[in-house]
């Protein structure tokens, strides 16, 4: 009888495919997480962030150019003159003539 043959060395080694398996790339580029943001969305959060504060700053800028021209233009204008006192009147109205008085006798039923 002969002794059985030796095993190749092929087979005491598991096949590479069997234990390493590739990660899939993760769109996101964030090396297997679920959950991980990409380089390119944190520069689009980042740039509008960024354009919201200059659009607030070109606003205050506008209303403070509105205000200095408001400003200035107030202060072109000439101050109102004061009004001139009223003058006094020279005599009190006349009074009204006395008119003829109103008597019941001639006027109405004739009394008790």
């Amino acid at each position: 009888t002969e002794p059985p043959a030796e095993p190749a060395e092929a087979a005491t080694e598991p096949p590479p495919a069997a234990t390493e398996r590739a990660a899939p790339a993760s769109a996101s580029g964030g090396g297997g997480d679920r959950f991980a943001i990409g380089d390119v969305t944190i520069g689009v959060i980042g740039g509008g962030v960024v354009l919201a504060l200059l659009a607030v700053l070109a606003y205050l800028f506008s209303l403070l150019l509105a205000n200095r021209e408001r400003e200035a233009a107030a202060a072109s204008v000439a101050p109102p003159s004061p009004l001139p006192p009223p003058t006094p009147s020279p005599s009190p109205p006349p009074e009204p003539e006395p008119g003829p008085r109103f008597d019941p006798g001639e006027w109405g039923p004739p009394p008790p």
